[in-house]
């Protein structure tokens, strides 16, 4: 136990003088961290939206939903703040997940559903069709088409209904995301929402407040190329904060509450056993979706070198 910390002890000695080094020296003051829990401008990514939106309703023929996800649709974004995540989805067809439940309910599903008629490649060529046809540029990427020629670019993303049944009929509603490798990719951008909701109505907004706080000392650190970009994102962050627990944020002092969330994240919770926000997933594993804890460590350890 002892030498776990004077590891700990020597590890933060050795960033604080790399970041003496680099001349990195923010102060994480009363001031400081008023200023980081201010909600960036979100005009440009509704001007984006709505202009991308007024393109995408020339689709015909579908029955489908235009929604915006990410930062600007859970009041987490920052300055700084670039791209528009946007979801185009699709509910004339849905994928679903029923191995949870029983036999009988299995058999009860297959007799009260078949296989649809459209596919979502159909409905993704006409969504190429419609911004062929507009004066936006794009680029297809393996999981949204990167669209420039708004006043910020945007990340769009195709994708149908998706349906984890609990206990047929009912089920947890999420989406399945188009891919150009048919990876299977599922998630839940409205429970993620809702659930961020909740939680910062509960603790007097003070949770998203804490996470823009968190979201702009991690731009300041890959601004100074002190960590990557790639090894911490912002949802990430998001849902690690979403797994403190709300008594931590009720606090009104806003340095003992920072301090406070950070101190727990350092020295309390059992990282493998967190979710993410929308409490459908774990957070961290070995996967492509989740986060390695030592990334998680070295960016907590990060944010806790600097002065107070």
């Amino acid at each position: 136990m002892l030498g776990k910390v004077i590891i700990y002890l020597i590890s933060i000695i050795l960033i604080i003088n790399l970041l003496n080094l680099r001349g990195i020296n923010i102060k994480l003051n009363k001031y400081q961290l008023q200023a980081y829990e201010n909600l960036g401008s979100i005009r440009n990514s509704k001007l984006s939206y709505n202009r991308l939106k007024n393109v995408l309703k020339n689709i015909n023929d579908f029955n489908y939903d235009v929604f915006i996800q990410g930062s600007y649709a859970n009041k987490t974004n920052i300055p700084g703040d670039s791209d528009v995540d946007v979801i185009i989805n699709l509910n004339d067809i849905f994928n679903h997940n029923i191995n949870e439940n029983s036999k009988e309910d299995q058999e009860d599903f297959h007799r009260n559903h078949s296989n649809a008629k459209l596919s979502i490649k159909d409905f993704y060529d006409s969504v190429l069709s419609v911004l062929n046809d507009s004066n936006y540029n794009f680029l297809r990427k393996k999981k949204c088409l990167k669209i420039s020629g708004t006043p910020l670019n945007v990340d769009l993303v195709v994708s149908n209904n998706y349906h984890n049944y609990t206990k047929y009929p009912n089920y947890i509603e999420g989406i399945k995301v188009y891919t150009s490798n048919n990876e299977n990719i599922v998630s839940y951008p409205k429970l993620h929402k809702k659930n961020g909701f909740n939680k910062n109505s509960r603790v007097n907004s003070n949770y998203k407040r804490t996470v823009r706080i968190f979201k702009n000392i991690k731009s300041y650190l890959v601004s100074n190329s002190v960590i990557s970009e790639s090894i911490v994102s912002s949802y990430f962050i998001e849902c690690l904060l979403y797994n403190v627990p709300d008594n931590y944020y009720q606090n009104y002092n806003i340095e003992k509450r920072f301090f406070g969330i950070l101190n727990y994240l350092l020295n309390e919770p059992n990282f493998m056993e967190m979710k993410t926000q929308d409490e459908q997933n774990y957070l961290f594993g070995d996967s492509d979706n989740q986060w390695d804890k030592k990334h998680a460590l070295k960016f907590l350890n990060w944010v806790n070198s600097f002065n107070r």
